[in-house]
């Protein structure tokens, strides 16, 4: 999936249409790619109802929004997913792993080498670990794509290197279908919801926080957290109110 998807025209215009946050139409997104990559090899002629496809992700209308996008072609008993392997395939999610390898890799040529690192550490940082046949745990990805993700949030601090405490976290994680499925979504939700930033008070959902345990990634998955935006819209709404009172009372 791609970073950027939140940005994207056609994910905002099904989010109006439908009355619902950006974030919600990207999980949702993710959630029905998953399943048609595990029930499709190709993503054409899918036989299933759409009336199923909208009560399983919980949204009445969203086939239909995507099918206006472009994004599904809709038949009498059966879908299909145009560009499936821009979202699904082995081959494009392997390229895309391999360009952003590729520039780790240059990036980390260019940078000086921390010198209280020892040689012991490096080693260790160079390793790449198995979770029980779940394939390589992509630690230089998931640390580029956090970097990229939060660069422009003052309190989500850069990665600047994968210890072995973060490892151990990530490899624990990777182990989780719904973290292995969902981290490149996740770091996009925290990057676009200000109380996890950190911009409203102490609090805020930094790498180390995300990954620590089973259960932090998920209640932002889940849009455990959303409510603290609403509250904040609430509150300014009622500031506003409140000027305009005064501002009346004083005329």
């Amino acid at each position: 999936m791609r970073v950027t998807l939140g940005t994207d025209p056609a994910v905002i215009g099904i989010a109006t249409a439908l009355n619902i946050h950006d974030d919600s139409v990207i999980g949702k997104l993710f959630k029905l790619w998953a399943w048609a990559n595990q029930h499709s090899n190709d993503g054409l002629n899918v036989p299933i109802s759409l009336k199923w496809l909208d009560e399983y992700l919980d949204a009445p209308g969203f086939c239909s929004a995507l099918s206006e996008a472009g994004w599904l072609v809709l038949d009498d008993n059966s879908i299909s997913f145009p560009n499936f392997d821009r979202h699904n395939s082995s081959s494009a999610k392997k390229r895309a792993e391999n360009t952003l390898r590729q520039q780790v890799s240059r990036q980390s040529v260019t940078q000086k080498c921390d010198k209280s690192v020892t040689r012991e550490e490096k080693r260790r940082e160079e390793k790449i670990t198995t979770t029980d046949g779940l394939g390589e745990v992509p630690y230089s990805i998931i640390q580029a794509r956090w970097n990229e993700a939060t660069k422009a949030i003052p309190r989500l601090s850069a990665v600047s290197r994968m210890t072995d405490a973060r490892r151990r976290h990530l490899q624990a994680r990777w182990g989780e279908g719904q973290f292995r499925d969902g981290w490149q979504v996740l770091f996009e939700m925290v990057a676009r919801n200000t109380f996890l930033a950190g911009s409203k008070g102490t609090f805020k959902a930094d790498f180390d926080w995300l990954i620590k345990n089973d259960s932090n990634y998920v209640k932002v998955l889940e849009h455990k957290y959303d409510q603290h935006e609403e509250r904040a819209k609430e509150t300014l709404s009622q500031m506003l109110a409140r000027k305009d009172r005064e501002d009346a009372d004083r005329g």
